[in-house]
């Protein structure tokens, strides 16, 4: 049995989630998951308790790998690592930025929040209407008019993969998704002229899609005032 004293790394659950799923998938990088299962053997990694109860949400491959680890691998947080935590924190307080609510710790790097809130109502997405617990209030939440934006199965995906911000004190009313920097390429872009500009649904004529002539207007004046290649590019990208 190896030594918890020679443990020189601790993995959580967002680093194994992102390597098994993304980075080193298993069916890849049989010798990469290898190599971490001798380091567990040794003592060399270990990992909290906490990230096998994570894990067991949702009960897939990645929590069997981790249960099937040795009983020394997912360890109780005790007192002195506590302490050492305290330490590292207040030697190094931007570690976790609780001001903007953004974590350097979090080995996908940067990331900023979209809402949870489904612009569509419970009665429009009935099957939207779940209840969401809170990790931290050990609460059920259910928002009183609108639907969830994500379906049952997704929303499971985003908890197991800590996808979810609620608040810097985990006391938000309703949760926000992460959306990581690395991941940009796989976002929708939004365009940037405000509905003031170039009207919406409800300033259109119903015989037009909507914002068609606004966009049109705006796209015209565009094209007619002195502008460079990334302002012709977003009015293209917005009429098309």
């Amino acid at each position: 049995m190896a030594d918890n004293e020679n443990a020189r790394y601790s993995i959580d659950t967002s680093a194994l989630i992102h390597a098994w799923r993304r980075a080193y998938p298993p069916k890849n990088f049989v010798s990469f998951w290898a190599k971490i299962e001798n380091l567990i053997d040794d003592g060399v990694v270990l990992a909290s308790v906490e990230v096998l109860n994570e894990l067991k949400k949702k009960d897939d491959e990645i929590y069997s790998w981790c249960n099937g680890r040795p009983g020394y691998f997912c360890v109780e947080i005790d007192d002195d690592l506590q302490e050492h935590l305290a330490h590292i924190m207040g030697t190094y307080p931007r570690l976790v930025d609780t001001v903007k609510g953004r974590s350097g710790g979090d080995p996908r790097g940067p990331w900023m929040t979209s809402s949870y809130v489904n612009p569509a109502t419970r009665e429009q997405r009935q099957n939207l209407g779940y209840a969401i617990l809170n990790p931290f209030t050990h609460q059920e939440v259910v928002h009183p008019t609108h639907a969830w934006k994500y379906s049952f199965d997704e929303h499971r995906r985003h908890v197991a993969e800590n996808m979810l911000w609620w608040g810097v004190d985990g006391n938000a009313q309703y949760p926000r998704l992460k959306l990581f920097l690395n991941e940009a390429n796989m976002m929708v872009p939004v365009d940037v002229w405000d509905y003031t500009e170039v009207g919406g649904t409800a300033t259109s004529p119903a015989t037009t899609t909507p914002c068609r002539v606004g966009g049109a207007r705006k796209f015209i004046q565009t094209l007619s005032s002195p502008c460079n290649g990334a302002k012709l590019r977003t009015a293209w990208w917005f009429w098309k």
